[in-house]
């Protein structure tokens, strides 16, 4: 039984461009965060929380700091890139305009090429600017107290990262807004919608998301404006490379319960890749045990789309914590490091007689600490 609902995140066939890199594929999945050196090397506003939002996507030392005057442009937008986070907050808004206005349609063209971009700007200095791709303009100033997400069932807001939230305040959450250019708005100020933080575009087989955003340093409550950082990185960090390419995007149930009992496993299926697929092999796997549930999901399943599949086959959940692992199992599917999820539950004893006494002394017998701050 193949129970799913369809959602979109895209990739198009190469359009024809004028640059040659076009007439090439992205074969890379290098990451590149890019900011000015007018700091001397430092992050805009001295934080670091960018960093490590890209430190949770991609590990540490697995993606490359690079400034804007002494970067290689060739290299760091070649095929061998899958993702750029180009960041001009703060006091490297004018640089930021300087090396776009300078490497436009460079950047244009590898974006089309397949490439992902967070283009983000807060700033201190100038008067906006153009972030170019068909008319995107950033508008400086508009300070945003109170953001919200405006299509509240995207996928950065509801998997990657979670708890992401719908809401966020900061000092503010935003600098400036974007318009023009047809995008697709993902956070607006909850005071103004027609202003958006954030938004999102399709050029070519990539995509750009643009914003006013400032670090989320500033923002709260601050595990979910954290983890609103580390999704929106997340949501672009895969790129298409091959026709076959599929993976489970994420572990959705079941969750966390009072002796939850029998269950059934849903997960998110991505397809990567360039071609429709379907008879897709899903599998999953309980505390790492030797028995694996393998079923089918009969698709199709178009490029770049995402897919709910729940399996047919439900699990007796002991009481305590549980380890989901699942994963695809495509044919040909040579690409395996975005194939499987994972995700751990809990599921508590129920207290029923009482005076109810635990002294912790032969361990946490079916207890657990979670929420903001939790401590042992």
């Amino acid at each position: 039984m193949n129970c799913f609902k369809h959602l979109r995140f895209s990739f198009l066939l190469v359009s024809i461009f004028s640059s040659p890199l076009l007439y090439g594929q992205l074969v890379g999945d290098a990451a590149y965060y890019l900011y000015s050196n007018a700091y001397g090397g430092a992050e805009p506003w001295y934080t670091t929380t960018n960093s490590t939002a890209m430190d949770a996507v991609f590990g540490a030392g697995e993606w490359t700091t690079e400034y804007y005057e002494t970067l290689d442009v060739a290299t760091v937008f070649g095929t061998g890139t899958c993702f750029i986070y180009m960041e001009g907050g703060d006091a490297m808004a004018d640089e930021l305009e300087t090396f776009l206005s300078d490497n436009a349609s460079t950047i244009e063209d590898w974006v089309a090429l397949g490439g992902h971009l967070l283009l983000n700007s807060a700033p201190n200095e100038g008067g906006g600017m153009d972030f170019h791709f068909d008319g995107v303009t950033l508008e400086y100033s508009w300070y945003t107290g109170t953001a919200e997400a405006t299509d509240e069932a995207h996928p950065i807001f509801n998997y990657y990262f979670t708890p992401v939230g719908t809401s966020w305040t900061g000092s503010s959450f935003g600098h400036a807004t974007v318009s023009g250019g047809d995008i697709i708005p993902l956070i607006h100020d909850a005071y103004t919608p027609d202003k958006y933080v954030m938004a999102e575009k399709e050029w070519g087989s990539g995509k750009v998301i643009f914003g006013g955003m400032t670090p989320n340093f500033f923002h709260s409550p601050a595990t979910e404006a954290a983890n609103l950082r580390a999704s929106i990185i997340q949501y672009l960090a895969t790129c298409a490379y091959a026709d076959i390419d599929l993976g489970v995007l994420g572990v959705v149930g079941p969750d966390n319960g009072c002796d939850i009992g029998m269950q059934s496993v849903s997960v998110k299926l991505a397809n990567y890749g360039f071609l429709e697929q379907t008879d897709i092999p899903v599998n999953y796997q309980i505390d790492g045990g030797g028995l694996v549930y393998t079923e089918f999901f009969d698709g199709p399943i178009a490029p770049g789309d995402i897919m709910d599949f729940t399996f047919f086959t439900a699990y007796p959940f002991a009481l305590g914590e549980h380890t989901i692992d699942a994963w695809t199992s495509m044919p040909d599917d040579l690409i395996v490091a975005n194939d499987s999820a994972g995700k751990i539950i809990n599921s508590y004893s129920i207290v029923s007689s009482f005076p109810y006494y635990e002294n912790f002394e032969a361990g946490s017998p079916l207890w657990f600490t979670n929420g903001t701050n939790s401590t042992w």
